[in-house]
Parts: structure tokens; C-alpha cells; sequence
């Protein structure tokens, strides 16, 4: 394999393209790896090229192979090779960073070659190697390194100075902080601050002297003190019990413990300092009809939830500071215990805890499940569930032996501060057994299985019965062997002692009898509770539901099936009176917080919210004043903890926050940065927002203070969100609640969430949604929430939301191009048709093509009886509304009438018609003998309640018609059109069936044109979805179409007729040019303009629509990239409807001019090359490149047949399971704003009516287009329009070489001098936009032309690797380093590496006014899904990095690809105009942010125009959410830039000249 390299590098001493290619092959050898690569890099160590031994060292430190250090360590010391060769091998010794290469680097640090021995002490300074060998090389003390130093400095010449001087002032720093010593502890095993400690044994001083913490002492400093009832604690001297400055001083020169201003080891210059790191901001607190918006916080919760997990994280893990721990998890017996979550601040997985607040959040879901699936949060929830569940039925095993009980030891872990990813040895993990038994850990993991496995029920039924198969296996353990955990478990007694075990046993029985229906578990339950009351209870306890005391979930659950139970009847009310009115065991506060102890105060307030809310719900016969006062209780202690009094206590959310919880992981810094007992003692905010975690809480009289060391009001734990988190009711103001996006009224005053007019009367939008009018008619029940950050619009932010089930669509089909450049329309249009067969309502055929549809609607009846089964379900919904139907079915079948060729040409000719007879068969049950005809089958009010598909509605539908007493002509004149010409397309081949849809049609047009009226007053249902405005048009394409299959005059007569009456009562008026289901004039002028060719008015009407749609007017406008826009609900739809009655009218009318059919025919391919993939996206689903996979549509959304599809596949972010191939989604908006997102129905339903124009658009174009070069474009103003309004930049003196392969470059017009705002949509070329005039911010689109931006991406790809950032050491050098704050992958290409990198740099050159000599390597990124770039500025802080050039004085980024979501630039301290939308993610909302466009570049500007930093010019590159993002920088230096080959270059020559001049005697050696 490798021989090929060998022979390569033994043409050594050979140029040229040998040279060339030499180069590259290293690159291929360090991507191959592996040992045989790094001797076959050593080999060429043997060549005589300098160059190439120093990209060979180069090479072998990217490497990092440990077989690299034996090759480089010869080179270094090597004297007599070259110095560059082995200065490049000292920094690559540096990389491979083993011993041995310590040591080298070490010796060398003092290389008579001054280049040598700085790479040396670089090298060291760099490496992360133990510190205390990495700044002691050769023996030497810090002062001798600085000496050193100092030595180098003043034998160098003034070049090699500037070098020299980035490690002498870190040598500096060194020599005074080896003065210092730690003093050593005057005790065997030593404490960290704020660690747990003894207390109890007379213990003096520091030391704590007890049994468990023998020989131990706190550092000094500090001394163990009682914290609590129960814990001491290292505290400082002098705090109090937890304050961090020590009375005012802990300056004290010698502390080496816990305190940061010490003069000590933790100096506040250390580079770990906590203070640097920001966390995120909360979020907004968002009320509805004055009560929080507790769907918000609920999405919250499950982020902190999330934030404890343990284990393999899942793909989609939202906490980004949060990495996998706890992989070595395993019991005694070997078997793996991984999973579960992290108990509270600490890195510990305590089973009893953890189990209790797992079976409140089941029991949760089992409960309210209607208010996790109203906040979008069931998927969630039950996602969060499984992953504790899974870890229980890990501990359970076989329930036989040994269950785990606990994984990790806590006092080993609370001696130390940090994350769990920093645990690397393995754990204890403790087990209970029959003979060390444990019935309360167990039976309390029991009852969360029990209460999963029917939480789970109903959505994954086979991982129900595995759960309460291991609930079962805990109980009969639990039962049989009685005892408590904690007396087997030593260590747990110290932190979660059980005081009873039979109310855990009574709860696991209880909801294994919920989840069997077995009498012996009902029974059980109740004895073992009256076992443990007996015990227990009868002695007064607390009324508190903790994981201590489980009976009072047992006596909820007990009191639904012993309801008469006088004792059980007592208990609860008893609880209710204490925590609604006060008891002995709660009081209220000053400020009205129900207080029942100062130990987490707000847990058990949310527990018993909880708990009562459950008795509430599940129990029928409470008094409505006993619910009043729960709900009452809830809304005013919710109000607390949320912020009514001025500040929340939820982390991360409201006002005011806690934002120093006692929490380990999110005190922390990003990972890869050490974490020490330096971040607990930090008194500033937490680095990592552990958002929706509830806080202990405030103490009796509401005091409390955000202090981390105080973990009794600050801690965090899993138990005390478990009752938080359960989803809070919300009081109704209305008597009918819509759903989301559900049409509404909000034009009669509408106030708050009620929508008032007629239509409407007492229906309101469900919580989080505003009635918003989307359009000039219609109003929509829209979201207003972004809870937690997850997508706006919609119920499905809610903290983010996750995916239901990871269901894989099918792949879309590659978009295929015929060999004139066009689109092959004919793949398009059979895929168009697939759609039209996932709508099928019926008895599917024995050739149905959609698996994932199944037969639907069997029951479909006429209020008569008769059958109407068949025809199509409308979009995304599952109602046949039979107008847009029938208006789609005659499009369809008129373009089978004038485009047969077009379809035959492209082999869907019988596939076209076999879809018509499928809706055209249903026509014909509707219409019926003509008197009763069915107008609508389904109730889209009913309908649009419900997110499922067509096969799980269940029970007959209604079926509305009309009459002569209740009319339709609109309706029925649409169906009658449809069956007319279908009529027409059917007669070539059946004739027979032609003669029954006449029939059909003409008893529909007798109806219609007898009873006129509008079909929507006598259906209501219908005029909510599908009012129609007029129905005289209606009859005339009926009439029109009825002579086009007769011939009879009387029908010709009758169209005309009737289109003059639609024209004289509506279109006098003015309407807007869409042909649609509500405007089927524009049908008929075309039919008429064949009938009666000199009518004045209908060739005005066609020539205005033609005018209009390839020209512009007050109704159609084109976007800047080209689209004929004519409004925003469903703009695509219009467009190929648009285009179809075009051709319709081009390709049959009589006088058109070869222009105008030149016009359309241009038309038809740039609109359907915009819809197919010319902006580089398809949208269509299914097909081309980046295609929607989110469309609005119910049963392509649903997981497979057999499982339930609920309003939880509705919110799920995720792709639609199922591919709805060749639906043509709604489409983009007047800018080209597009987001796939399902809850955006106005871009991302489909339905029949929009694909119908499109289709016979595309059988139009099949057929040909006659667009030659010299036709005008019809949506781009011709070149010369504009050239006097443009100036070029392309140098015309640049360079005529050019690649292999040809590549276009960008439009030579590229600034518009006239815009200095904004683009005119109508500009033909791209124009500057100027987006920030202080830091001198611009943008212009289509700077490099796709197939150069292609070509960039090309060259760089071979070549990335991981991309650094420029990190400053100590003294103020510079070098490459990687860090968390910059994911991207990248490659630098060479200053004019080719023809088309030449003629991009003299365009950059010319736009920023710089030479391109001053421009550094361009520099190729790729940014992969997650991977971002945090902010930062691009000018340089150190001295060393600004010696070659200058400062960076100016950053040109290259876009090469577009980014589906995510990936912008955005410049943090520039706040942005605009409103947040759905263009840009949440990182960049609010601040001034460009979203990746190929082909558009952005300038800023690093320095101002005084010279100095340009604040503004902080930027980022938000992490990608979707897809990939290609870029490319070329940052501009203030003077003349040497590239790295240049340098190498300028070195070799020098080294020649020295060598001349020494062999001429001219120098002293």
C-alpha cells in the first residue's frame, strides 16, 4: 500500500510536478496513519529537499503517533541538519508529548540555534504535560529558565528578540510563583474545602476526628463545622457556615485550600479562573390570562432532569456542558448498571430517591397526560422516564439475589468537587439480598416500574410488559424479604436514612394492581399501609409526600378503590387542610409560602400541590369547594416559587433566578477545563445554566440568599422536581377550546385567547396560542411560546421537545436534469401522483403504492344510505371537502385534455387517468340522481381536534349535502366541471365511463344553475375552511366544459352568460390573478378566449393575468431570488396553477404571439426551476436537493400503522416518518423565508388543490419550452437595464490561467453603487447591502458563483482537520491550540493556489480597498451539525502574531453552501432591527446576524478608524441545527502577509546567503 509513497520521496531530488505531488502525499500519509505511514515519513528524512523535511516534521506532529517521537528526536539532534528542519521537529515533539520527548525538548531548550532552542521552551510551555516537570527542564529552577531567557534575548538580533520575548515574561511569572510553597498538612488525609467532615468526637481544630474520617483533617484555614441538623463541613474560618471571605480576609499568602484571593497556588491569574465564564441568561417568564404559562416551565423541568443523567448520552442530548459518566457502572456480579440520573448536586445515583421521584413523574403521566400532551411535552416526558426505567430493571435483574440499591459512595464523593465525566475509577456499587435485605429501595423501584408500565401502555405496550415484569419481580423481593435498605447499606444511611419500609411495599402493590387488575395486589396494598400506619403513622408524622414517606401516595391511590374507607377519607382530608389552611405541621409565611421545614422547603411544597391535584382529579365526589381550594392553593404557591414575590426559584427561568445552585456539574467550567473545590468557593453565577431546576428554597420568614455553600436552601435534586414538575391546570374561559392552529374568529373585538365573532362565540385558542390574523381574511389559533428554547410558533418548543420515536424517512429522490439543462418534468410529475395516492380515501386497490396508507372511511354513508367511499382527503387533514377537491380533479383533468402529449411523452398517461377515476368515481356517488348531492364528508371543526390518520377515525363521520331548499351551485358547479372534463379525457380510451361522468355532470349543472347559492351557508362546517366568494364562475366552467364534451350551443352560451354575471357582481370590483378553487373565472376566460377570440374583455382579462404573473403587478411581485409571489398562504400552489393556465392558454388560443408564448414558456422554467431546486432547495417532498420533510400532514407525520399518532408526532421536531412524495409543500414567503417546520401550516401544508395547477404544469413543460438564449427571463430585468446602476470588480487584468475544469465565476456586475440599505428585489445582479455602518458591516449576494464556491469546497476537503484557535501562552505567545469554543473542521489553501482562488482574491482585494498581498491564506471551514464557533474577535491581543503584517485589519467570509437551519454569523454586541423569527435560530435572535447563503460574502472591519479594536466586530458562527455549512475566510493584514511558504522560502535564502558569505571568510563563525 505504502510503496507507492517510497518510490514517490525517492524522486527527492527532482521539481516540478514531483514536487507537487510529493506534497500532497504527506498529506495522504497523515490521513492513513498508523506506524508503517510514520517509517515511510521517516524515510524521507533522507532527501535532500529542506522544504520537504520540514513538512514532513510538520506532518508527523499533526500526527501525534507515539512511533513519531523516536524519528523526530533524531532529527532535533541532528546539528548538522538544517535549523528550520529541526525547529519544525521540536514543535512537532511538542504534539506527540511523551516522556521521552519531554526530555528531549528539555535538553535542547538551550540549542546554540536560536530557533531550535525557542521551539524547545515553546514546545514545553505549551505541551499539557504535568506542570511540574514542564517549566523545570534541564535541571534548572524557574529563575535559571528565566536567566535562560534572558540570555536568548540579548544574543539575538532584534528579529529573533520579538520571538524570545513571548516566554520570558511567563518565565517571570514562574520564577515568582516557585517561591511560594504549600505547607504540608498536618494530618494523613487531608479534606477539600467545604468537603464533609466529622464534628462529633471532640474534635480539635481543623481535624475532625470521628470514626469515619479518621485521621482527617480540613485544610487550613478551615475548620469542621455543624452545617445542619445532621452535617458538618470544612468551613472557613470565620464565615458563619459558608461565607467565602473568610471576615474579610483570606489574603493570607500561604493558604493552599479552598479560597481564591490567597496569594497561594490559586491565584486569580491561574488560566482556570471561574469568574471568565458567563452562563446563559434565563428565560422569560410568560403569563396567560394573568397565570404563568406553566407549559414553559414544565419543558424546563425535563432540562434539569436531562442535566442529571448518567451514562451513554442519546444523539439528541440537549445539554451541551454535559458529556457520558458512569460508563464503568457495574454490580458485584459484573452485570452493567449504567443509566439513571445523578441524585442531587452531587455525582451519586441513590436508588430511593430516584425511584420515588421516577413514580411521581409516571404517575404524572398517567394522571394529567392531557396536560403534558397540551404543552407538547408527553414524548418528553416519557423520553426522560425510560431512561431511569431502564437503569431500575438493570438493578433489578431477576429479583432474586442481589438488586442494586445504590451506585458510588457518598462521602467519597462529597470530598470532592467536580463533574461527573471526571470520575475515571470505578465506583462502588451496593446491592441488597434476601439476607441483606432492603424493602424500601426496592419496592419504591417497584412502584416507578409499575406506574411506567401503564404510563407506557398505550404508546410502546411491549417495553410496558417488560417494566411491570420487573415491578412484579421488585414486590414479590420487597414483600418477602422486609427490611430497610439503609441498615444494609451503610453508606446510605448517611444521606437517605428510610424510617419505614411498608409504604413503599403498600405503593409498588397498589400500582401493580392499576396496571393488572389483580384483587391479591389491591388487598395487599391496603395491608401493608395499614401495617405501616399502625407503625407509624398512628405516632404522627409530617404531612409531607417525600421519598421518605410514600404513604401518601398510597392513600390517594388507596382511597379511589376503598372510597368509604373512613380512615383513608381522613387522612387525605387532613393533608389537604394543612397545606390549604395550616396545621401544626405547615405554616405560612409572611409572604403566603406554605412552610412545612427549612430542608428544601419548596419540594415539599410542589410534592403536596401535587398530591393533592392528583386526589382532585382522580376522585369524582370531592366537593367543588374542596377543588377550589386545591386550585386556588396551586395557582398562589406556583405564583411563589415562579416569582410572584420578586424573584423565582427556578434556575434559569423568570425573574431574578438562583444562579449559584449547589450543583456540581453546571458550577463547573466547559468541559476539558479542570474543575476544583475553586468553583464551589467562586462567589460568582454558576458557568453552566442548569435550567428548570428548582432550588431548595426560602426559610420561614421567606429569607434566603443565593449562596452555593448553602445547600439547604440551594441544593437541587431530582426528588425536588418530581411534584414541580407534573403539569398544572389552567381555568377555561370558554366553552369550546380549539387546538393549535385551528382556524378562529378574532373580528368582533376578540380579546386575551377568546376568539368572539359569530362563528366563534365562546371558543377560545388552548393555552400559549393567540387568535392572529395570518392573512386579509382568515385568523388562526398561533403559538406564543419558546419554552426553554425550543422552536417558536407552536406548542412544540416546551424546553426544546424531542422526537417521538426515531422513525427514518425514506430518502428523496435525486433531482435528475435532462441534457439541455432542463429538469427531467416527467420524474417530478410521477412522484406528483404518489401524492395524490397517499390522499386516497376508500377501499385502496390491490396497486396501492403507499405502504404506509391502509384502506380508510368504509363508512361513508349519505344521509339517504348510499355510499360515498372513494375520492380524496383534502391536505394534511382527513376531511373530503368536496370544492377544492373537485376544483383540483378538474385541473388535473383538463390538462390530460391539452397536455395527452406531454403525459404519453412521459409514460404517466394511464397513471393520470387512473388517479382522475379515483375522485371522479366519488363524484358520481355524490351527485347521485341529482336532487340530494353530498357537499362535504367529515366535520373539519371535529378534525382539526385530532392529530392522527385516516384509518383511526373511528365511527361514522357526518355527511353534509345540498338541495334545492339548501343550495350549492358553487359545489356542485365545481364537481360538474370536473366530471365534464373528465368526460372529455376519458372518451379516447372508455368511452363507456365517459358517458356516465357526462351524465353525472350534466345533473350537476341542472342543480347548480336551477339553485343558486352559496354551498357554504347551508354546510356551516364548511365555511370555516372553505368559504366560497362567488358561484357564477362555478356554473360557467361547468357550462364551458359541458359544451366542450356536447358541442351544444346552448352550453356556450350558458358559460359565457354566467361568467359575464361572476364578472358584472365581483370582478368589476377588482380581484387578485390566482386561479384557485375560489376563483375559477380565470378557467373559464381561458375556455371563452378559444369560444370567442375578439371579445375585448376576455382578452383583456388574460392579457392582464399574463401580464401580471411574468411581468409584475399590484398583485404579483417577485422576491429577490425570483419567484412570482402573490401572497403568503400557500404562494407555490399559486404559481404552478399560474403557469398551467398559461400553457393552457398559449398552447390552444387563437393570435398569440410568438413574445408572449416566448414570455410564458420562460416563465414555466425559471418558476419551476425555482420550486425544483435553483435556490438549492427543493419543494417539493421527497425529491431534489434539501426537500421539506416536515410538511403539515397528519398521516405521512403518524409512526407506521398499529401504533398511536397523537398530538406528540405533531410536535415532534424531527422528519415525518413517513415521505409524502411529490407534495409541493406552501412554499416561501416575499423574501424567500422558508423554515420546515410542521406547525407552520401557511409554507408547509400541502393539499390537492396544490399540486393540481402544478402538475399540469409540469405535463405542459414535458412537452417542450421554447426559452432560447435570447428570450427574456421574465422575473430579470435584461443586463443593460441595469448597467449603468452597477460598476464590475473583477480586475480585467487578472490572470487567463485556469484550472482542469472549467468554473464559472460570480456575475461580473457585484456592487450596486445605488444601494446602500437594502437590495432591490429587482436587481439583476447582487448589490452591496451595508448592515452595520459603524464597524463598517457589508454584504453581498452572489460574490463567488456556484461552481466556484463548489470548487473551493473541492480543494479543501481532502485536507481538513479539526480547526484551532490562536491561543495566547504565557509571556503573550501565540500558537494554534484546540478548544470547546471552535468545532469546526478546516484547510488553508495558498495565496493564489490556482486561476480561480487568483480571481477571488483580486475581487476581495478590490471590495475592501486592500492588496491581496496583504491577505492571509484563505482559509476553507466545514461546520458539521452542533459544531459552531463561539465569540470572539479576530484581531490579535499579543505581539508575536501581529510581527508578520500587522494586525488583522479587516475579515472577508465566503458562504459556499446554504444551511438549512442554523449556522449564522452573528455579531453579539450589534442588536438587531428586526424581529426574532423563524429565519434565524435562537443564538442568533436579537443581535445582528447574516444566515448563510451560498455565494454571498460578509466584510467587517477588526480595527476602527482611529486604528484601534472595533468592539462590534465580536462575531460567532452559531452552531449548525441542520445540515452543513461550508465557509471561507480571508482575513486582511494592515500590511504585506508572507505565507508559510513564503517564509520558508525567505529563510532558505538567507541560509544560502550565510553560507556564502562563511565560505567566503566574510563573517566570524
Amino acid at each position: 500500500m505504502f510503496e507507492r509513497y517510497r518510490a514517490l520521496f525517492a524522486l527527492r531530488n527532482k521539481g516540478g510536478e514531483e514536487a507537487v505531488a510529493r506534497y500532497r502525499a504527506l498529506f495522504a500519509l497523515r490521513n492513513k496513519g498508523g506506524e508503517e505511514a510514520v517509517a515511510v515519513l521517516g524515510e524521507a528524512f533522507s532527501c535532500s529537499s529542506a522544504l520537504l523535511k520540514h513538512e514532513v516534521a510538520y506532518v508527523m506532529g499533526q500526527m501525534q503517533h507515539p512511533a513519531s517521537a523516536g524519528v523526530l528526536g533524531r532529527v532535533l539532534q541532528d546539528t548538522q541538519e538544517h535549523a528550520m528542519v529541526r525547529h519544525e521537529a521540536a514543535e512537532a515533539l511538542g504534539s506527540v508529548a511523551d516522556a521521552a520527548s519531554v526530555a528531549l525538548l528539555k535538553q535542547f531548550a538551550q540549542d546554540p540555534e536560536p530557533i531550535v532552542a525557542h521551539s524547545c521552551v515553546v514546545a514545553l510551555d505549551m505541551l499539557e504535560h504535568e506542570a511540574s516537570g514542564a517549566f523545570e527542564y534541564a535541571d534548572t529552577g524557574a529563575a535559571q529558565t528565566f536567566q535562560f531567557r534572558v540570555g536568548l534575548w540579548s544574543g539575538s538580533a532584534p528579529a529573533m528578540r520579538a520571538l524570545v520575548l513571548v516566554a520570558l515574561i511567563g518565565a517571570a511569572l514562574l520564577a515568582s510563583a516557585a517561591t511560594d510553597d504549600a505547607k504540608p498538612p498536618s494530618c494523613t488525609n487531608q479534606l477539600a474545602g467545604w468537603a464533609q467532615c466529622g464534628g462529633q468526637s471532640n474534635c480539635q481544630g481543623p481535624n475532625c476526628g470521628d470514626s469515619a474520617w479518621s485521621n482527617s483533617c480540613c485544610p487550613s484555614g478551615y475548620t469542621c463545622t455543624r452545617s445542619s441538623e445532621w452535617f458538618y463541613q470544612c468551613t472557613p474560618n470565620g464565615s458563619g457556615g459558608g461565607n467565602n471571605n473568610n471576615g474579610g480576609g483570606n489574603n493570607n499568602g500561604g493558604n493552599n485550600g479552598g479560597n481564591n484571593n490567597n496569594g497561594g497556588d490559586n491565584n486569580n491569574n491561574q488560566p482556570n479562573d471561574p469568574s471568565k465564564y458567563k452562563p446563559a441568561p434565563p428565560v422569560a417568564a410568560r403569563k396567560i390570562n394573568g397565570e404563568y404559562d406553566y407549559g414553559q416551565v414544565l419543558g424546563l423541568s425535563f432540562l434539569f432532569y436531562e442535566a442529571q443523567r448518567s451514562g451513554k448520552l442519546p444523539a439528541n442530548n440537549r445539554i451541551k456542558w454535559r458529556g457520558d459518566s458512569g460508563l464503568d457502572h457495574k454490580a458485584p456480579d459484573g452485570r452493567d448498571v449504567t443509566g439513571g440520573w445523578y441524585d442531587a448536586g452531587d455525582n451519586v445515583k441513590f436508588n430511593l430517591p430516584m425511584a420515588w421521584s421516577a413514580g411521581v413523574m409516571a404517575w404524572s403521566i398517567v394522571e394529567f397526560k392531557q396536560g403534558y400532551q397540551k404543552a407538547g411535552d408527553l414524548f418528553t416526558a416519557l423520553d426522560n422516564l425510560k431512561w431511569v426505567t431502564d437503569y431500575f430493571i438493570k438493578c433489578i435483574g431477576d429479583g432474586t439475589k442481589e438488586i442494586v440499591a445504590q451506585v458510588g459512595n457518598g462521602a467519597q464523593d462529597h470530598s470532592i468537587w467536580g463533574r461527573p465525566e471526571d470520575i475515571k475509577s470505578p465506583v462502588p456499587a451496593y446491592t441488597v439480598s434476601p439476607d441483606r435485605p432492603g424493602s424500601d429501595v426496592v419496592a419504591a423501584m417497584g412502584a416507578a416500574l409499575g406506574a411506567a408500565a401503564v404510563a407506557f401502555k398505550d404508546s410502546n405496550p411491549a417495553y410496558s410488559a417488560r417494566l411491570l415484569d420487573a415491578s412484579i419481580k421488585a414486590f414479590n423481593f420487597a414483600s418477602k424479604y422486609l427490611g430497610s435498605y439503609s441498615n444494609s447499606v451503610s453508606d446510605a444511611a448517611s444521606f437517605y436514612r428510610s424510617s419505614n419500609y411498608k409504604d413503599d411495599i403498600a405503593f409498588n402493590a397498589i400500582w401493580l394492581y392499576i396496571a393488572t387488575g389483580s384483587e391479591a395486589y389491591k388487598k395487599a396494598a391496603f395491608d401493608f399501609y395499614m401495617k405501616h400506619w399502625n407503625e407509624e403513622d398512628g405516632k404522627g408524622v409530617w404531612d409531607n409526600f417525600d421519598w421518605d414517606s410514600n404513604s401518601w401516595g398510597a392513600v390517594v391511590l388507596l382511597n379511589r378503590y376503598f372510597p368509604n374507607d373512613a380512615l383513608l377519607k381522613s387522612r387525605i382530608d387532613g393533608f389537604i387542610t394543612s397545606w390549604t389552611k395550616g396545621s401544626q405541621w405547615v405554616q405560612f409565611t409572611p409572604k403566603g409560602l406554605a412552610y412545612s421545614g427549612p430542608w428544601g422547603s419548596l419540594r415539599h411544597v410542589g410534592n403536596a400541590l401535587f398530591l393533592m391535584k392528583a386526589y382532585t382529579s382522580g376522585n369524582k365526589n370531592v366537593p367543588a369547594s374542596v377543588r377550589n381550594a386545591v386550585d386556588c392553593s396551586t395557582k398562589q404557591q406556583l405564583g411563589y416559587i415562579l416569582g410572584d414575590t420578586g424573584r423565582s426559584f427556578v434556575v434559569g427561568y423568570g425573574t431574578n433566578p438562583p444562579q449559584r445552585p449547589h450543583h456540581r456539574a453546571s458550577s463547573c467550567p466547559p468541559l476539558g477545563v479542570t474543575c476544583t473545590w475553586d468553583y464551589f468557593n467562586h462567589p460568582g453565577s454558576n458557568p453552566q445554566t442548569l435550567y428548570g431546576a428548582l432550588v431548595g428554597g426560602p426559610g420561614s420568614s421567606d429569607d434566603y440568599v443565593d449562596a452555593r455553600n448553602d445547600y439547604i436552601k440551594n441544593e437541587v435534586a431530582t426528588d425536588y422536581n418530581a411534584g414541580f414538575t407534573a403539569p398544572k391546570p389552567v381555568q377555561e374561559q370558554c366553552t369550546t377550546q380549539l387546538k393549535a392552529w385551528d382556524q378562529c374568529g378574532g373580528k368582533s373585538g376578540c380579546t386575551g385567547d377568546d376568539c368572539g365573532d359569530q362563528a366563534w362565540q365562546g371558543t377560545c385558542c388552548p393555552v400559549g396560542y393567540k387568535c392572529v390574523r395570518n392573512d386579509a381574511w382568515y385568523y388562526n389559533c398561533q403559538g406564543n411560546m419558546n419554552n426553554g428554547g425550543g422552536n417558536s410558533g407552536g406548542n412544540s418548543g416546551n424546553g426544546g421537545g424531542s422526537s417521538p420515536i426515531a422513525f427514518k424517512p425514506d430518502p428523496p429522490v435525486p433531482a435528475k436534469k435532462l441534457p439541455n439543462g432542463e429538469y427531467d418534468y416527467g420524474q417530478v410529475l410521477g412522484l406528483s401522483f404518489k401524492f395524490y395516492e397517499a390522499q386516497r380515501s376508500g377501499d385502496l386497490p390491490a396497486t396501492n403504492r403507499i405502504s404506509w396508507r391502509a384502506d380508510a372511511g368504509l363508512d361513508h354513508k349519505a344521509p339517504d344510505g348510499r355510499d360515498v367511499t372513494g375520492g380524496w382527503y383534502d391536505a394534511g387533514d382527513n376531511v373530503k371537502f368536496n370544492l377544492p377537491m373537485a376544483w383540483s380533479a378538474g385541473v388535473i383533468a383538463w390538462s390530460l385534455v391539452d397536455f395527452k402529449e406531454g403525459y404519453q411523452k412521459t409514460g404517466e398517461y394511464a397513471t393520470a387517468l387512473d388517479n382522475l377515476k379515483w375522485v371522479t368515481d366519488y363524484f358520481i356517488k355524490c351527485v347521485g340522481d341529482g336532487t340530494e348531492i353530498v357537499a362535504q364528508v367529515g366535520n373539519g371543526a371535529q378534525d382539526h381536534s385530532v392529530w392522527g390518520r385516516p384509518e383511526d377515525v373511528s365511527g361514522p363521520v357526518p355527511v353534509y349535502t345540498v338541495n334545492k331548499e339548501k343550495p350549492g351551485a358553487d359545489v356542485v358547479g365545481a364537481m360538474g366541471a370536473a366530471l365534464a372534463a373528465a368526460a372529455v379525457a376519458f372518451k379516447p380510451t372508455n368511452a363507456a365511463y365517459s358517458a356516465r361522468l357526462l351524465d353525472a355532470a350534466t345533473k350537476a349543472y341542472n342543480f347548480a344553475s336551477k339553485y343558486p347559492g352559496f354551498y357554504s351557508n347551508s354546510v356551516p362546517d364548511a365555511g370555516a375552511f372553505y368559504r366560497s366568494s362567488n358561484y357564477y364562475d362555478d356554473v360557467a366552467f361547468n357550462a364551458l366544459w359541458l359544451y366542450e364534451a356536447t358541442g351544444n350551443d346552448a352550453y356556450k352560451k350558458a358559460g359565457y352568460d354566467f361568467y359575464m354575471k361572476h364578472f358584472n357582481s365581483e370582478n368589476g370590483a377588482g380581484v387578485w390573478d390566482n386561479f384557485d378553487w375560489d376563483s375559477n373565472s380565470w378557467g373559464a376566460v381561458v375556455m371563452l378566449s378559444r369560444l370567442f377570440p375578439n371579445d375585448q374583455l376576455i382578452k383583456s382579462r388574460i392579457d392582464g393575468f399574463i401580464t401580471s404573473w411574468t411581468k409584475g403587478s399590484q398583485w404579483v411581485q417577485f422576491t429577490p431570488k425570483g419567484l412570482a409571489y402573490s401572497g403568503p398562504w400557500g404562494s407555490l400552489r399559486h404559481v404552478g396553477n399560474a403557469l398551467f393556465l398559461m400553457k393552457a392558454y398559449t398552447d390552444k388560443a387563437q393570435g398569440v404571439s410568438p413574445s408572449i408564448k416566448a414570455d410564458i414558456d420562460c416563465s414555466v422554467k425559471s418558476q419551476l426551476g425555482y420550486i425544483l431546486g435553483d435556490t438549492g432547495r427543493s419543494f417539493v417532498v421527497g425529491y431534489g436537493t434539501n426537500p421539506p420533510q416536515r410538511p403539515h400532514h397528519r398521516a405521512s407525520s403518524c409512526p407506521p400503522l398499529g401504533q398511536a399518532c397523537t398530538w406528540d408526532y405533531f410536535n415532534n421536531p424531527g422528519p415525518n416518518p413517513h415521505t409524502l412524495y411529490g407534495a409541493l409543500v406552501g412554499g416561501p414567503g416575499p423574501q424567500d423565508d422558508y423554515v420546515d417546520a410542521r406547525n407552520d401550516y401557511i409554507k408547509n401544508e400541502v393539499a390537492t388543490d396544490y399540486n393540481a395547477g402544478f402538475t399540469g404544469a409540469l405535463a405542459a413543460a414535458a412537452e417542450g419550452l421554447k426559452c432560447g438564449p435570447a428570450s427574456r427571463q421574465p422575473n430579470k430585468p435584461r443586463d443593460d437595464d441595469i448597467a449603468d446602476a452597477v460598476e464590475g470588480i473583477v480586475d480585467s487584468t487578472s490572470t487567463p490561467e485556469q484550472p482542469a475544469e472549467p468554473v464559472t465565476a460570480a456575475p461580473d456586475n457585484t456592487i450596486n453603487k445605488a444601494a446602500n440599505t437594502t437590495c432591490s428585489a429587482a436587481a439583476a445582479a447582487p448589490c452591496l447591502q451595508v448592515l452595520d455602518e459603524k464597524a463598517r458591516i457589508f454584504l453581498i449576494p452572489e460574490f463567488v458563483s456556484e461552481a466556484e464556491a463548489d470548487h473551493l469546497v473541492q480543494l479543501a476537503e481532502p485536507n481538513l482537520q479539526r480547526s484551532g484557535v490562536v491561543k495566547t501562552a504565557e509571556g503573550g505567545a501565540a500558537a494554534a491550540a484546540l478548544h470547546s469554543i471552535r468545532t469546526s473542521s478546516g484547510a488553508f489553501l495558498e495565496r493564489g493556489q490556482d486561476a480561480v482562488v487568483r480571481d477571488i482574491e483580486q475581487r476581495i482585494a478590490l471590495w475592501s480597498m486592500m492588496p491581496v498581498d496583504n491577505g492571509e491564506s484563505m482559509h476553507v471551514m466545514r461546520y458539521n451539525d452542533g459544531e459552531k464557533y463561539d465569540a470572539h474577535f479576530d484581531w490579535f491581543f499579543d505581539n508575536s502574531s501581529i510581527a508578520n503584517g500587522g494586525n488583522r485589519h479587516a475579515t472577508v467570509l465566503l458562504y459556499l453552501s446554504d444551511v438549512e437551519e442554523g449556522g449564522e454569523t452573528v455579531f453579539p454586541m450589534i442588536p438587531s432591527e428586526a424581529d426574532a423569527s423563524a429565519e434565524v435560530s435562537e443564538c442568533a435572535q436579537g443581535k445582528l446576524a447574516v444566515k448563510p447563503r451560498k455565494g454571498s460574502a460578509l466584510l467587517f472591519h477588526s480595527q476602527d478608524a482611529t486604528g484601534a479594536l472595533e468592539r462590534r466586530s465580536l462575531h460567532a458562527s452559531c452552531p449548525v441545527l441542520r445540515g452543513t455549512k461550508w465557509a471561507a475566510s480571508k482575513w486582511i493584514r494592515n500590511g504585506r502577509y508572507m505565507t508559510k511558504s513564503e517564509l520558508l522560502g525567505m529563510v532558505q535564502q538567507l541560509q544560502r546567503m550565510q553560507a556564502v558569505l562563511s565560505t567566503a571568510g566574510r563573517i566570524k563563525q
